[in-house]
């Protein structure tokens, strides 16, 4: 189930924007209900469609709750078994922008790492994080023996935080454990790392092209 907060009350949603990136507050533009129950309603039923909007961006979302009713003594004691919002908040994600300054190679993987992780294919998209990751220390030309010496070199080099080092050298099974042993990251650390990668992509290609263009002198 997403992480999704509701307030009957303020007939409002705050769940992750797509878009926006980060837990927003949502209206409910249109809600829709079908009853679910059977004929004698010795089971009581009902789902729940909602479109939602982000009041941020504007964007759109569909969310479909599902509830049942157990004690048929207290009218209206429904109680919330699942609730999913479209498009999943694992997928819908979009490439930043900027990614046309990144080298053809690193452009590449981080596309494919894209449409792996919105396919839900979070094994695949592992260890192309893995090799997101390798080729931009290969590119910055870290220093190390291995992955996790080129990781620290990094945050020797300003291109990351030690926190976020901290966190992929923690975190390296995102290609050694998933190729080797078949275990997909959980989605929340799957995520984390990818926020890290286009973090450490915009300060090495994306900031420095911008910065180059600012400080160009207009032809006159």
């Amino acid at each position: 189930m997403p992480s999704l907060e509701m307030s009957e009350t303020n007939n409002y949603f705050k769940v992750h924007c797509t878009s926006c990136r980060q837990e927003t507050l949502h209206d409910i533009a249109k809600r829709h209900e079908i009853d679910a129950s059977n004929v004698d309603r010795d089971f009581i039923a009902r789902h729940e469609y909602l479109v939602i909007v982000c009041r941020g961006c504007q964007t759109g979302s569909f969310v479909h709750s599902y509830w049942t009713q157990e004690n048929f003594e207290v009218p209206g004691d429904e109680e919330l078994r699942s609730t999913t919002v479209y498009p999943d908040r694992a997928t819908g994600r979009t490439p930043i922008q900027g990614q046309d300054y990144f080298p053809a190679r690193t452009r590449r993987i981080y596309s494919e790492v894209i449409k792996a992780t919105n396919s839900n294919m979070p094994l695949l998209a592992a260890i192309g994080l893995r090799i997101l990751i390798e080729s931009i220390c290969s590119a910055a030309k870290a220093k190390g023996r291995n992955l996790e010496d080129q990781i620290a070199d990094l945050a020797t080099q300003g291109l990351l935080t030690q926190r976020q080092a901290n966190f992929l050298d923690k975190h390296r099974f995102l290609g050694n454990r998933a190729a080797h042993q078949v275990a997909a990251p959980r989605l929340a650390v799957l995520i984390a790392a990818l926020d890290i990668a286009e973090a450490i992509l915009r300060v090495t290609y994306v900031l420095p092209k911008l910065s180059r263009a600012i400080r160009k002198p207009k032809k006159r």
